[in-house]
């Protein structure tokens, strides 16, 4: 499965921080050493994803970024907590309080003025 633009690009950033370790002398010799023998096998000269697959150790760079990781866990925690969510009883039955009389000392409401219709 070829990588996104956007996963090539922190692969690369990735080799050129650890190549910032080594001297000008080491990364001349393997780069020279990788032009060699692609050409002994008659292959043309590698383009980027195949000169980072040729550096790149086996297994390194397979953990996924931070990110990557929170993106990967939403599916199963959106799957354990939809089941409670759809289980759950529709409404809640509390008991009713029961009814207060309005105090005493209140006065009572005057009555609403019917209308006829015109």
């Amino acid at each position: 499965m070829p990588l996104s633009p956007v996963r090539r690009l922190l692969d690369f950033d990735a080799q050129y921080r650890r190549d910032q370790q080594h001297t000008p002398d080491f990364l001349h010799r393997r780069d020279r050493r990788l032009a060699l023998a692609r050409a002994q096998d008659g292959a043309p000269p590698p383009d980027a994803p195949a000169w980072l697959s040729a550096l790149t150790a086996p297994g390194a760079g397979t953990a996924l970024p931070p990110c990557r990781r929170a993106r990967a866990a939403l599916p199963p925690a959106r799957a354990v907590l939809r089941v409670p969510a759809i289980t759950r009883p529709p409404y809640v039955a509390l008991p009713v309080p029961p009814h207060t009389p309005p105090h005493p000392s209140a006065a009572p409401l005057p009555p609403l003025p019917l209308s006829s219709p015109p």
